[in-house]
């Protein structure tokens, strides 16, 4: 097991976004949990039903070298990677090819890695390149992108599907909270966060 201080050494030097405060679920600040319970936090359905992974590792902004800075985070420790439909900043195909990279080469199961992506509004998206219909109510372009991601990463479920902005009017906003919702019901996502 890393040390914190290696993993950050390391997660600077692979580009990684890390962070004390990035815990696997988004509302963990909101909800007032200290980073001790947040860790202690059961079910899930992560990379582990015991316990929450601390630290994920960020995708943004990776491009072309996605596939090999993600294999190399999970190679040296990290088990929670941070991702989003959105490909004006991320290449979630290229996560999902480092995903199966490492389940190959490293024996590395799904049940081992904590995913996480977002579902981002179209004020979020470049307008030449939305990965869902942007003329579709707001519940299909929610329900377009968790089958866009989970078609990207290469995987049937995700451990959290998180807003990755409110949209401007709180009805929309609540709107595609209930898609989420809706998700989570169907098995396609373990938990939500803003």
């Amino acid at each position: 097991r890393l040390s914190f201080r290696r993993r950050m050494r390391i997660g600077r030097l692979a580009g990684a976004v890390v962070s004390g405060s990035c815990l696997c679920l988004g509302l963990t600040t909101s909800l007032g949990l200290t980073r001790r319970q947040a860790t202690r936090l059961r079910g899930g359905g992560g990379a582990s039903s015991e316990e929450m992974l601390p630290f994920l590792y960020g995708t943004a902004w990776k491009k072309e070298r996605t596939t090999e800075l993600v294999v190399l985070a999970i190679r040296s420790g990290f088990r929670g990677v941070d991702t989003a439909c959105q490909p004006k900043h991320y290449r979630e195909d290229l996560v999902g090819e480092a995903l199966e990279k490492v389940q190959r080469e490293d024996g590395l199961g799904r049940e081992e890695l904590w995913i996480q992506t977002k579902f981002t509004p179209l004020g979020g998206q470049d307008p030449t390149n939305v990965p869902y219909d942007a003329s579709a109510p707001l519940e299909a372009q929610v329900e377009q992108s968790i089958a866009a991601s989970l078609r990207n990463l290469r995987t049937s479920r995700v451990d959290s599907l998180v807003l990755h902005s409110p949209l401007r009017r709180l009805d929309d906003t609540l709107t595609v909270w209930r898609a989420f919702e809706r998700a989570v019901d169907a098995g396609l996502v373990s938990q939500l966060g803003i």
